[in-house]
């Protein structure tokens, strides 16, 4: 895969230190799997020659979510519960697929 650059975005970090905040017009350098490079855009830009860009259309980026403590098969009292309980193995599994495919677009990676 090669670079990718996410332009036209707030940059939200979620750090809690004084003076931190969300980084309006923003991009971010995407080298491999990783995060090379952060700030504005006009500072970004440059470095992103022939990267694959991505427009947010002004949408903010922020890090993944972290959710120790998720149950992609609960079964809970109830017709949703009775459902889970009732699925043979295979329709278990693509039923917890499912659940962790939506878990992970609501912003959760981990």
């Amino acid at each position: 895969m090669g670079d990718l650059v996410i332009v036209n975005c707030t940059v939200a970090d979620g750090r809690t230190a004084e003076g931190a905040r969300a980084l309006p017009d923003a991009a971010v350098l995407v080298r491999g799997e990783r995060i090379a490079l952060t700030g504005p855009r006009e500072e970004v830009l440059p470095r992103a020659e022939g990267a694959t860009v991505i427009d947010l259309d002004g949408a903010h980026l922020t890090p993944g979510l972290v959710n120790m403590h998720t149950h992609f098969s609960l079964s809970l009292p109830g017709g949703a519960g009775e459902g889970v309980k009732n699925l043979n193995p295979h329709e278990l599994a693509l039923h917890m697929a499912d659940g962790a495919r939506r878990t992970l677009r609501c912003g959760v990676t981990t």
